[in-house]
């Protein structure tokens, strides 16, 4: 009932998502061979809704609003799951860096990093001398680049504004342990789960770190390898560059 400010596609194509000043958020059923039905109407935003991104699984919706508040909505349900504060005035963009690593820009000029999974905010930036209204981020995770009130566009490399690692979640736990007993030969360094020897796993440190001191502490004794071979429960390198 008032302006359309974002529509996105989900990654699966089968949702598009489109937010309104009217405060609401409409997901969208995509249909190839008949009219588009509204699958979710989402409400909670006290004020106009001015960003929207899918996580890269589709799971997740974020919403950034003119309320200040950042919203994660869960796809399967379409209820809410969090709701991000710690921006100092409207936000106005929002972007994943992958399914835990959120982006988001804002009237009080800064970026802010944010790890969906616990809500915590991990860094603030800013760059610019204006609202950030847009924000976009390399295929290969390079280049963080953001359009900005200032009318400037500024170019950063995204690694050495914060660590590219993103906290395990409790799914994330089950894939570890499953692995464990496969025999890979973790150790723990410091909250970073290294894996010793095999360059084909997907391993904490390209991407993976536990949120919390001391957790799942009895991987330091590590397992000796199966003669079998092991399944293959965690990503490739290979699948890291495609992501």
């Amino acid at each position: 009932t008032d302006k359309v400010r974002s529509v996105v596609f989900a990654p699966h194509g089968r949702y598009l998502a489109s937010a309104s000043s009217d405060r609401s958020i409409i997901v969208w059923k995509v249909s190839p061979d008949a009219p588009w039905q509204v699958r979710y109407r989402l409400v909670g935003h006290t004020d106009g809704v001015w960003g929207l991104a899918f996580s890269p699984n589709g799971s997740l919706l974020a919403s950034a609003s003119w309320d200040g508040q950042i919203r994660l909505w869960n796809m399967e349900s379409g209820d809410k799951v969090a709701t991000l504060r710690g921006h100092r005035g409207p936000v106005l963009s929002v972007l994943f860096v992958s399914d835990s690593l959120l982006l988001s820009g804002s009237l009080d000029k800064s970026i802010r990093l944010w790890n969906v999974r616990s809500g915590q905010e991990l860094d603030a930036f800013m760059v610019h001398n204006g609202a950030v209204y847009s924000l976009a981020l390399s295929s290969d995770r390079r280049f963080l680049v953001s359009g900005s009130a200032d009318k400037t566009i500024r170019i950063q490399e995204f690694r050495k504004i914060s660590s590219p690692m993103d906290s395990l979640g409790w799914r994330d736990y089950r894939t570890v342990f499953k692995a464990y007993l496969s025999g890979l030969p973790f150790r723990l360094v410091g909250m970073n789960l290294v894996e010793e020897s095999s360059p084909h796993y997907f391993t904490p440190v390209n991407g993976y770190r536990f949120p919390e001191e001391g957790r799942f502490s009895w991987l330091r004794k590590p397992r000796p390898m199966n003669l079998e071979p092991v399944e293959w429960v965690l990503k490739t390198g290979e699948e890291i560059e495609r992501d």
